[in-house]
């Protein structure tokens, strides 16, 4: 098995993949940085459970239309109530 430092590594291939999936599914042009940041960190945060890959996208699909919703915002403020990142390895 690979070590931690490995593991995320590798998880940020993944979550690039996850990602771009999610925008080409839902063709939405995110102006708004800081929210799709968000939605890095957060699948981030998901890919450090043992989640099956329909868990995982379910979870994402579903981030991705709060996100949409989020971005109709407009005013840089989180909408969400995205769980806080615990026990993730910071940067």
């Amino acid at each position: 098995n690979p070590t931690i430092g490995y593991a995320q590594f590798d998880h940020s291939q993944q979550i690039a993949e996850i990602t771009n999936e999610i925008l080409r599914f839902q063709n939405v042009k995110y102006t708004n940085l800081l929210s799709f940041k968000r939605l890095e960190d957060y699948i981030r945060y998901s890919a450090s459970f043992d989640e099956t890959e329909e868990e995982l996208r379910k979870r994402n699909m579903a981030l991705s239309l709060q996100l949409e919703a989020d971005s109709d915002v407009g005013d840089g403020q989180s909408q969400d109530g995205f769980m806080p990142r615990k026990g993730v390895g910071s940067q």
